[in-house]
């Protein structure tokens, strides 16, 4: 899925972070993000997820592609 901010706006999105070479990256808390007009972005990519639920449908997010 896909999605396209409809105004700059903030969103709690899991990140990941490499400690070392040999273990590879880790799976992080959610940080709050800005994303900004027009920005597309896929809400559910794993390690980089996106936590929609403040944010209003077709006031904040639109859903411009499904899976």
């Amino acid at each position: 899925m896909k999605i396209r901010f409809l105004k700059d706006c903030e969103a709690p999105q899991v990140w990941e972070k490499e400690y070392c070479s040999c273990c590879g990256p880790e799976r992080q808390s959610p940080l709050v993000q800005w994303f900004y007009k027009d920005q597309e972005e896929d809400p559910n990519v794993y390690n980089n997820e996106i936590d929609l639920s403040g944010l209003k449908y077709k006031v904040d997010y639109e859903i411009t592609e499904y899976p």
